[in-house]
């Protein structure tokens, strides 16, 4: 096994085919700023056809960055972060993320990238940042309806229920025995498919653009404002969410960069 240590991002280990990718700087949560976009981009133009496993120092996932001053440097920042992960989700080569810490916000928005996610006992799962005024901007208001319909994808971004997304592919006594068991999958799915490809795809349940769906979402933005003040970031989310329903995952996620970069403070 060899060891490399990429400044802005972590230390990468290779074995097998697969590279493990443990983020980190300095010893540290690894902060989701231009300067780790960047490296990751890097990363993988230079590792075509890897597996690959993303995990974090025990107890450290990755945290975000305070947002740019400049709105075009904060909208070109989390384009980045897009592309990076769409470079992991399609691919074609498994992507498995292995954690020892709570899957919430941001790591729970790289997490919807994965292929697969192992995690350890009692890990929970979730997005309790939004309620809290918190939004990382990394795909979940585009990703979450296509995994799961519109509906339970406002109740996984908007409720505490337990990993209601279905993010875990399976729980594993110890971080350790995780990364086994992450290894073996990625050996046993050498292939896999974009889960969301621009031409073919369905989102479960409502259609987007019809009535059901319409009254899906205003009755959505009723319970938020009843609940929330006015202005609150959850309510961008919506917007977010809204927006890029009926598109193409891509565009989607623009549309997302988008109203993450006038939201963001």
């Amino acid at each position: 096994m060899t060891h490399t240590t990429i400044d802005a991002l972590g230390t990468l280990s290779d074995t097998a085919g697969v590279r493990t990718l443990t983020l980190h700087r300095g010893g540290a949560a690894l902060p989701l700023d231009a300067d780790a976009a960047r490296a990751l981009a890097a990363l993988q133009a230079a590792s075509p056809g890897h597996a690959w496993i993303l995990t974090h120092l025990p107890g450290a996932p990755p945290v975000p960055a305070p947002p740019e001053a400049e709105p075009a440097t904060r909208f070109a920042v989390r384009m980045a972060w897009h592309r990076a992960l769409r470079g992991f989700e399609a691919g074609g080569r498994p992507v498995a993320i292995v954690t020892d810490a709570p899957v919430h916000d941001a790591w729970a928005e790289i997490a919807l990238a994965a292929h697969a996610v192992f995690a350890t006992p009692g890990t929970p799962v979730g997005w309790p940042g939004l309620l809290r005024g918190r939004w990382a901007g990394l795909g979940a208001s585009a990703r979450l309806p296509r995994r799961m319909g519109l509906q339970p994808a406002l109740a996984a971004l908007f409720a505490s229920a337990p990993d209601a997304a279905g993010l875990l592919t399976a729980v594993h006594p110890d971080r350790a025995a995780a990364l086994d068991a992450a290894a073996a999958w990625c050996a046993a799915h050498p292939e896999v498919a974009d889960p969301h490809p621009s031409k073919g795809a369905r989102i479960p349940g409502v259609r987007p653009g019809s009535v059901a769906a319409q009254q899906v979402l205003l009755g959505a933005q009723a319970q938020l404002a009843t609940h929330l003040p006015a202005g609150h970031v959850a309510e961008q989310v919506l917007v977010a969410l809204s927006d890029g329903l009926a598109l193409p995952l891509d565009r989607a996620l623009e549309v997302e960069a988008r109203v993450w970069t006038a939201a963001a403070r």
